[in-house]
């Protein structure tokens, strides 16, 4: 791994970690807080500015990402021209 990619997988490790440890420490917290989110209608726009800012450093981040080769031969096989 790269440098870069060594930094984004540390950053995203910990992150994650500490967000899941939020949730498990505090529950009620975070159920009332995704309670209120879905009351606004706009839910998924609130959680993708925080979810797609992260995506893409991850895939912007590393230079050789895995592909699927197998489900994207299928599906380009089944796609209209």
């Amino acid at each position: 791994m790269a440098g870069l990619e060594i930094l984004i997988a540390r950053f995203f490790s910990v992150s994650l970690f500490l967000i899941g440890l939020s949730h498990l420490i505090q529950p009620r917290f975070w159920r009332d807080y995704f309670i209120k989110i879905k009351e606004t209608g706009a839910a998924g726009i609130i959680i993708a500015r925080y979810t797609l800012p992260q995506g893409l450093l991850i895939v912007l981040g590393f230079r050789k990402m895995p592909r699927a080769c197998p489900v994207e031969a299928h599906a380009l096989r089944y796609t209209p021209a």
